[in-house]
């Protein structure tokens, strides 16, 4: 199917079939997006990834082996061309905690922290 029609302040969110597969699209009265089956880019190790979208957020997510008490250096998959807005972290051990140490932040990487060695944990990262 075609792209609906806007005006004004109005917009629309709506499927349209991509190579036989149906996409998600946002369009308002002076672009059109589509927020589905973006390309990925991972890791040769496969456990980071990496979105860049294109209406300008990109997205790192993953999951880091051997977390230490000392830190362990996190390095983005797609680095951030202006600034990262916010990193989630979430441990995959329930004994621990982690943390990222903001004066680490940089638009390549992070250094993330547990309670104890060699625990692993999940993150998202956020930015442009």
């Amino acid at each position: 199917s075609g792209n609906p029609s806007v005006s004004g302040d109005t917009s629309a969110l709506y499927p349209k079939l991509v190579s036989s597969i149906a996409q998600l699209f946002f369009r308002n009265s002076s672009d059109i997006f589509q927020l589905t089956g973006l390309p990925v880019s991972t890791s040769g190790s496969g456990h980071r990834f990496g979105i860049v979208t294109p209406w300008g957020l990109t997205f790192n997510f993953g999951y880091v082996e051997n977390v230490s008490s000392s830190g362990t250096a996190v390095s983005f998959q797609v680095a951030y061309t202006t600034a990262v807005y916010s990193i989630i972290c979430s441990l995959g051990e329930s004994d621990n905690f982690v943390y990222v140490d903001n004066a680490s932040v940089t638009t390549t990487g992070f250094t993330m922290f547990t309670a104890h060695n060699n625990r692993f944990a999940y993150f998202f990262a956020i930015g442009t």
